[in-house]
């Protein structure tokens, strides 16, 4: 686990559309194939190369005066990990 979150959980998990060329900055968008979206919320730029690629959107919980949610996505092949938003927020 990363941070000092007490819990993780795997919420969503799939393909992502198309061809994932890394991560750029708060405007980089990622589409689960017949799923939901998802926009990068930290500033981490990484290039790469992947088409289609695995990834999963996990829910990291800690809890400090309340539950604080944090969301992060993994993508197959990639070693960093990044803070996303759904674009439903």
């Amino acid at each position: 686990m990363y941070e000092d979150f007490t819990e993780e959980k795997v919420i969503v998990e799939g393909k992502l559309s198309g061809l994932f060329k890394g991560f750029c900055n708060h405007d980089t968008c990622f589409k689960f194939i017949g799923g939901s979206t998802w926009r990068q919320a930290e500033y981490v730029h990484e290039y790469h190369h992947l088409d289609s690629p695995r990834a999963k959107i996990i829910r990291a919980a800690k809890e400090h005066k309340g539950i604080i949610d944090t969301f992060y996505i993994e993508v197959q092949g990639v070693k960093t990990r990044v803070k996303v938003k759904s674009t439903y927020d």
